[in-house]
């Protein structure tokens, strides 16, 4: 989901003018902030792997929350 979206993310802002995009773009936003949330829950799950921690902080990245950020909560993990 998370690739699919960085993917198309752009083409939905660029067309939000369109009442359908804009319509599509919101409704991504909504699925995408769950999925946020999920990885943010599988990310300190306090079984997760090194790897697994990573993967999500990757996913994080591609969604463009702010690098420094989840740079400091890979160290606290």
């Amino acid at each position: 989901a998370v690739r699919y979206y960085a993917k198309t993310s752009r083409l939905l802002e660029h067309y939000r003018s369109l009442s359908v995009f804009s319509s599509i773009e919101s409704e991504c936003k909504e699925i995408i902030d769950k999925v946020s949330k999920k990885i943010r829950e599988n990310m300190t799950d306090e079984n997760a792997t090194g790897s697994e921690i990573t993967d999500c902080i990757l996913l994080l990245i591609t969604l463009k929350e702010p690098p420094q950020q989840l740079a400091k909560e890979y160290l606290d993990l």
